[in-house]
């Protein structure tokens, strides 16, 4: 299985205000020897919202239109500050029309 993790980096570290940091890996558990040139992330548990994306790699923009445009702003949530994650398993399959994968979103309840 393989992963895509994105997160927002703090304001004194970015050259602009939508500025993320994105990851592209695998789950690894325990003590391993992480390879030069390679970073290991630790994701909290978090609560999140899962979206799956069915079509392109090229029409991911559709899927987050309807995230951040459709279902955010009928729910009654908010997306967090936190990670967003993408899980790439044996569905994905790039540029072909029946490919899939999943998209999650951390979620804050409104105050």
């Amino acid at each position: 299985m393989r992963f895509g993790a994105c997160r927002c980096l703090d304001p004194q570290d970015r050259t602009r205000d939508d500025e993320l940091e994105y990851l592209a890996g695998v789950e690894v558990t325990g003590e391993v020897d992480i390879s030069a040139g390679m970073v290991r992330w630790e994701i909290p548990a978090i609560r999140c919202a899962r979206f799956t994306h069915r079509g392109p790699v090229t029409t991911f923009s559709e899927t987050l239109s309807y995230v951040y445009g459709s279902w955010f702003p009928r729910s009654s949530y908010e997306p967090s500050m936190a990670y967003e994650l993408e899980r790439y398993d044996e569905r994905f399959k790039l540029d072909a029309p029946d490919s899939e994968w999943d998209y999650f979103v951390g979620l804050e309840t409104p105050a």
